[in-house]
């Protein structure tokens, strides 16, 4: 019976230290992207990437920025919060689409509207798209992976491409 006490506390404590490398990881992360902002001159975006099937999880602006009319759901990040909850909240708030986060894709200056941004591979949990922010978005659906890279309007980051790439069919 001890030796359960003491492997469950073992497994406890190696958990733990796990949970802290990973929070440690992605705080320095955040630090480094932020830095990158700065170095830009410009703001932070999380762009994720959410997938579901063969399709992927898309907005039309209301009004195009730059060359961007469709796009995948997008947030600015201010200096006080995350990215990886930042992208699942504003993912919720402007489609409907419960996500998870799942991981970073990659990240770059954008081509067109020169902001940094970190493309984030979002778990699908639940929801059908919604408009819940119909200032910024005309329409929110799922669209199949091969249109969607028809009706992108921007250079499709190299990072992205190759994961959505993974779900065409």
């Amino acid at each position: 019976m001890e030796v359960i006490i003491v492997l469950a506390t073992i497994i406890g404590l190696v958990t733990g230290l796990i949970q802290i490398a990973i929070w440690l990881k992605h705080s320095l992360e955040q630090k480094k992207w932020f830095r990158k902002a700065k170095k830009y001159n410009t703001e932070l975006v999380a762009v994720g990437i959410v997938v579901k099937g063969s399709d992927v999880l898309m907005v039309k602006r209301s009004k195009p920025e730059e060359n961007l009319g469709w796009q995948f759901p997008a947030a600015q990040v201010r200096s006080k919060q995350e990215v990886y909850s930042r992208i699942t909240n504003e993912t919720l708030a402007e489609t409907g689409v419960d996500t998870k986060f799942h991981r970073i894709l990659g990240e770059r200056k954008h081509p067109d509207t020169k902001k940094y941004v970190v493309y984030v591979a979002l778990n699908y949990l639940k929801g059908e798209p919604q408009n819940g922010q119909p200032q910024e978005n005309s329409i929110v659906r799922w669209v199949n992976i091969k249109d969607a890279k028809m009706l992108l309007t921007s250079n499709l980051s190299i990072d992205v491409n190759s994961y959505i790439s993974l779900f065409e069919e």
